[in-house]
């Protein structure tokens, strides 16, 4: 199962989608096991990304608010 492969809860939409994709490799068919994996991959590069555009608005609100 790719669940494993998950680092955090940040976003559900990614964790549905990732649902998905589980339900689709485990039908035993090898060739959707490795794509599964790739996508897998692909959105927590998205999640990784999300979550540092998070931290870097939350940098630059917070040095607006000492420049208002």
């Amino acid at each position: 199962m790719l669940q494993k492969q998950r680092r955090r809860d940040t976003c559900p939409s990614i964790n549905y989608v990732q649902e998905i994709i589980d339900q689709i490799a485990n039908r035993g068919d090898d060739w959707a096991t490795k794509q599964a994996s790739v996508i897998t991959d692909l959105l927590e590069y998205v999640r990784e990304s999300n979550e540092e555009l998070r931290h870097s608005s939350k940098y630059w609100y917070d040095k607006y608010k000492e420049a208002a």
